[in-house]
C-alpha cells in the first residue's frame, strides 16, 4: 500500500483485517501527518499488532504491474521491494 493518510492507512488496515500481508510505504516522517503526532504513534503500534509492516521515509522508484506487481523503494537510501 503506498501511502499512510487516513485513506491508505484505512485500507491498509481492511486488507490485513482480511487476512493479507501487508507493507504500508509513507514518504513523509510518520503516517497520518494531519494528525497529532500521539495518534500517529497510536495507531502505529495497533497497526504493527495487526502485522502491518510500516515503511516511512520511503521514495518510491518503481512500480511493475503484473502477477505480481511490485512496488519498489528507497528507504534512507537503502533500496527495498515488496509484492
Amino acid at each position: 500500500m503506498v501511502g499512510g493518510g487516513p485513506i491508505g492507512s484505512e485500507l491498509a488496515h481492511c486488507f490485513a483485517r482480511f487476512g493479507s500481508q501487508v507493507t504500508l510505504v509513507e514518504g513523509a516522517g510518520r503516517i497520518l501527518t494531519r494528525e497529532d503526532p500521539d495518534v500517529s504513534v497510536f495507531v502505529k503500534e495497533a497497526f504493527g499488532r495487526d502485522g502491518i509492516v510500516i515503511k516511512t521515509g520511503a521514495t518510491v522508484k518503481k512500480v511493475a504491474h503484473g502477477a505480481p506487481t511490485i512496488v519498489t523503494f528507497d528507504v534512507n537510501g537503502i533500496p527495498e521491494s515488496v509484492e
